[in-house]
């Protein structure tokens, strides 16, 4: 059995305005831990160890739950006693935990003989678990519900593989209200209610077609963005809607701009200052022609996308809604061609992420992309070609021979697309777009022939005080803090330490996280500092 090790908590090295800090060392063995975020509406509040301590017979394990603040103290832990568990997600109203774990009573064991495990197999079963519990440590009210899942086909010795679900357990806050939590198994897609006494209210079996790629609260209204594939090689997003008062489901909302033109939604969270549900993104161009391979760098250089969006969901009803369309060709434009070009930043932006600021400005990031010639790509291809024709004259005199001669060398590709910097793009309240500014992070380097193009990994802090946003991206080498206000880069944090991985999380308003792994002497920093 694979041996993990447990992160236990030392106690705090320091304690300032600025920052605090705490230091997990790794001690045992067939112990493990994670950490997860504590969220109450879109704002984190705290954090949760969940730690799996010795197993106590063959079928049951301890468990250790540790609470803490936004600043890492301790405020409560809890023990208890269950079959195998994975955490998947966790969030709190009104001091209420809802805590949603993947249950089984076959995944995540060990079996000495092949014949035995086949027979856990036919009686193996798995169930999402939910756990309700209230700050002073105790659980006060433990659910389940089966799963329809392959045990055998997702079968692990040491733990509940993430692959079991179709559609991970997600959870969101309703406020004052209880608990709405999402999954899709192998036969459904559903969607079950809580209260603050952790009763089922109701459920909701989810029957629309594609994945579910969003899935988000807004007051007592609970919502999901479905993706669907489409013959054109372009995705239709759409918007589904339901009340969690009355059970009714709202009309289905289809991102599309005025023209019928698809969009694709890189952004969907509530706006910082109304509350209210906002969507942005890019505008798939019409004119565009999907070529014969499925180079997406080759899409996005002949134009894949023609401008960006941004929906306010301020209702439900047609006239509440507030919709932006700016395009690459309107006089709004800057700095960019009909095709996507921009000339500031030296290539075209890739997708990556979109959101709103307090002051009604929509940003859009994405790392910068250029199509070069690789020289020895062209000189393979003239090999190839050279190949492909004694091919056909050696098939015309000899089928056989020439079948078996340099098959599919002529398919070799002569394109790379290497990444250039971060571009970050502003449209403000009116629609008005503009170029804001390239920061020094790099997405991933692709060459030849994919299907999916990887930008800069990043996310968004935000400071409601005095209502500042900050972008962190980061690359191979480093972290970098941008401030949107500011219109510059305020702090990078290097990913290597010293041989020390450093990591940045998201942390409390106007704050991170900085994790900092150091295998060496087996523990783990991590300190919340503000930005």
């Amino acid at each position: 059995m694979k041996k993990l090790n447990l992160i236990i908590l030392l106690g705090c090295l320091c304690a300032t305005a600025f920052s605090q800090t705490k230091i997990f060392r790794e001690v045992g063995q067939d112990i493990s831990t994670s950490v997860k975020p504590i969220m109450e509406n879109d704002v984190l509040v705290g954090y949760l160890a969940f730690t799996q301590l010795e197993k106590l017979d063959k079928d049951s394990f301890s468990y250790r739950i540790t609470i803490m603040d936004e600043n890492l103290n301790d405020i409560g832990v809890v023990n208890f006693h269950e079959q195998k568990l994975r955490l998947e997600d966790v969030m709190i109203e009104d001091n209420i935990l809802c805590l949603a774990y993947v249950k089984s009573n076959v995944l995540g064991y060990t079996y000495e003989h092949r014949a035995t495990r086949k027979k856990a197999f036919r009686s193996g079963k798995a169930w999402m678990l939910t756990q309700f519990i209230n700050l002073k440590g105790e659980i006060i009210k433990t659910a389940q519900l089966s799963l329809d899942v392959n045990i055998a086909g997702n079968w692990n010795p040491d733990f509940i593989p993430g692959s079991v679900l179709k559609e991970p357990v997600r959870v969101q806050n309703i406020s004052g209200k209880g608990f709405v939590c999402f999954y899709g198994d192998d036969s459904r897609k559903n969607m079950v209610f809580y209260d603050m006494n952790g009763e089922n209210t109701w459920e909701k079996k989810v029957s629309e077609a594609g994945d579910i790629v969003q899935f988000m609260t807004s007051d007592h209204d609970v919502y999901l963005i479905t993706k669907k594939e489409e013959s054109a090689g372009k995705n239709q997003y759409t918007v589904h809607s339901y009340n969690a008062d009355d059970k009714s489901t709202y009309p289905k909302y289809i991102l599309k701009d005025k023209k019928g033109n698809n969009l694709l939604a890189l952004g969907f969270e509530n706006d910082p200052v109304s509350g209210k549900p906002d969507i942005s993104g890019l505008i798939y161009n019409p004119k565009f022609r999907k070529p014969m391979n499925k180079d997406e760098g080759l899409k996005i250089r002949r134009g894949m996308y023609g401008g960006v969006f941004n929906i306010q969901l301020n209702g439900h009803k047609k006239g509440e809604i507030k919709e932006q369309f700016t395009y690459w060709y309107d006089e709004s434009k800057s700095n960019v061609t009909a095709k996507g070009y921009f000339e500031s930043g030296d290539g075209y932006i890739t997708p990556n992420k979109s959101f709103r600021d307090f002051y009604g400005n929509t940003y859009y990031t994405g790392s910068v992309i250029n199509s070069k010639v690789r020289g020895s790509s062209i000189a393979w291809n003239v090999i190839g070609w050279g190949l492909i024709g004694a091919r056909l004259a050696l098939f015309a005199s000899n089928p056989l021979v020439g079948a078996a001669v340099a098959p599919g060398l002529a398919l070799s590709k002569y394109r790379s697309f290497p990444a250039g910097s971060a571009l970050v793009m502003k449209m403000d309240s009116i629609g008005k777009l503009k170029y804001e500014n390239t920061l020094p992070v790099k997405g991933r380097i692709q060459r030849g022939s994919y299907s999916y193009y990887l930008g800069a990994y990043c996310f968004t802090v935000v400071s409601p005080v005095d209502r500042r946003t900050y972008l962190i991206m980061a690359d191979e080498k480093a972290y970098v803090i941008y401030s949107m206000e500011q219109k510059k880069v305020i702090r990078t944090i290097k990913r290597d330490d010293n041989g020390k991985s450093v990591t940045v999380l998201p942390a409390k308003e106007g704050s991170i996280i900085v994790s900092t792994v150091n295998a060496k002497e087996k523990y783990t920093m991590m300190s919340v500092e503000s930005i």
